[in-house]
C-alpha cells in the first residue's frame, strides 16, 4: 500500500468517514462523470466503493488521489526543466 494511502486503512471511531457521491467527484475534479468511472473502474481512489449501481468515494481517497497527482505532474514539469537546461 502506497504511503500516501497508509493512513486511510486506519478508522476512527471519533471522525466518520465522509464519502460523496461519482458526480459530486466530476463537478470537484471538472471532468466528465465517463472520466470519473473510468478512474473508479481503475482502482484509483482507495477505499471507494459500488453499492449496486452507486459508488462511494470517501473524501479523504479523492484528496489523496488529486495529491497524488499533482505529486506527478510537479516530477513531470521538474524533469521537463532539468532536461531543457533548466537544473542551474
Amino acid at each position: 500500500m502506497d504511503e500516501q494511502y497508509q493512513d486511510l486503512s486506519r478508522v476512527n471511531a471519533d471522525s466518520p468517514i465522509e464519502y460523496i457521491k461519482a458526480s459530486e467527484m466530476a463537478l470537484e475534479l471538472g471532468v466528465s462523470i465517463v472520466t470519473v468511472y473510468e478512474i473508479l473502474s481503475e482502482g484509483s481512489i482507495p477505499g471507494a466503493f459500488q453499492l449496486k449501481k452507486y459508488w462511494r468515494i470517501p473524501r479523504a481517497g479523492l484528496e489523496a488521489f488529486i495529491r497524488q497527482q499533482q505529486q506527478k505532474v510537479f516530477q513531470k514539469r521538474a524533469k521537463n526543466l532539468q532536461g531543457a537546461g533548466g537544473e542551474k
